[in-house]
């Protein structure tokens, strides 16, 4: 009897912490940007001042071209990295006319129609953080309530023994800090 309270408690517990799944639309777009964020991970800004080809690569595809030789504080690129995951994966954009405002964490907090609380979040939901940044998540832990989850973002630092380059990165994360999440999903599916 114990041994059968034991597997009633753990399938409970893996009923409550399996995610619902979604339309295949949305999971082979989950899929792709996660492919993307894998193959970008070799990414690493050339001097540390957000510059390099692929950096200008990533303002050029949402239409900046005027940032090309601009001061290197004004090439913030985390919200052009994750408009390029988006973009190569063929996912619209419905909260802003301009691809180029997709730089600005501020377009991406102000995309309100399209956010979900991050209990319900997943792979290549767009989260900004408190500190005036964006990044991509990369994988949950299957545990609701556990407090950290991996991500990727670009114009970041690199994790502790992976160099002092900014680039592209996968970090672990915690949940307290995330202001907002732009749900891919709720893109979708408009």
């Amino acid at each position: 009897m114990r041994n059968f309270k034991m597997l009633f408690f753990l399938f409970g517990l893996m009923v409550i912490t399996t995610p619902i799944f979604s339309s295949p639309k949305v999971e082979e777009a989950r899929a792709c940007i996660r492919q993307f964020y894998d193959s970008q991970t070799y990414v690493k800004e050339l001097t540390n001042r957000n510059d390099g080809v692929e950096i200008t690569g990533y303002f050029h595809k949402i239409g900046i071209f005027s940032l090309d030789n601009a001061n290197s504080a004004h090439r913030a690129w985390c919200g052009a990295f994750q408009a390029n995951a988006w973009l190569n994966c063929n996912v619209p954009v419905p909260f802003t006319r301009y691809l180029s405002r997709l730089a600005s964490v501020d377009t991406w907090n102000k995309a309100t129609a399209y956010q979900i609380p991050f209990r319900k979040a997943d792979t290549g939901d767009v989260v900004s953080f408190k500190f005036r940044h964006v990044e991509g998540i990369y994988e949950r832990h299957p545990n609701p309530s556990f407090p950290y989850f991996e991500s990727c973002g670009g114009n970041t630092s690199a994790p502790k023994g992976k160099g002092n380059k900014e680039g592209v990165w996968i970090k672990t994360r915690l949940i307290r800090d995330v202001s907002k999440v732009v749900s891919l999903e709720k893109v979708l599916n408009s």
